[in-house]
């Protein structure tokens, strides 16, 4: 669950607000969270994906998001540390790495 809230934590706090609130038993089993523009947020759970409105005691901000266009670019400078340029080459194979070796895929 360290894991888990460690790479939360690295995200903008209108996401990972709600997300670290997920309850510990579900947070622990967490592999994956993927967000897409437009659509609800899903996780990976023991290799089983899964809306996030679908857990059980889903919390109340993660129930109804569905993140904006702005907020996916917003989420991706905040996880570049403000400086996309300096993470050009990662993305450019498709993924961020974040401290504690958390990759992050990136696409589109």
């Amino acid at each position: 669950m360290e894991a888990y809230k460690q790479a939360v934590k690295a995200l903008p706090g209108y996401l990972a607000e709600p997300l670290g609130a997920v309850r510990p038993e579900t947070a622990g089993r967490v592999h994956e969270v993927r967000l897409r523009v437009g659509c609800p947020v899903w996780l990976n759970i023991g290799g089983a994906l899964c809306p996030a409105q679908q857990l059980s005691g889903c919390p109340s901000g993660l129930q109804n998001l569905r993140p904006t266009q702005a907020q996916m670019e917003e989420i991706l400078y905040t996880l570049c540390g403000g400086s996309v340029h300096t993470h050009q080459n990662e993305l450019a194979e498709g993924y961020l790495t974040l401290p504690g070796g958390h990759r992050v895929g990136v696409g589109g």
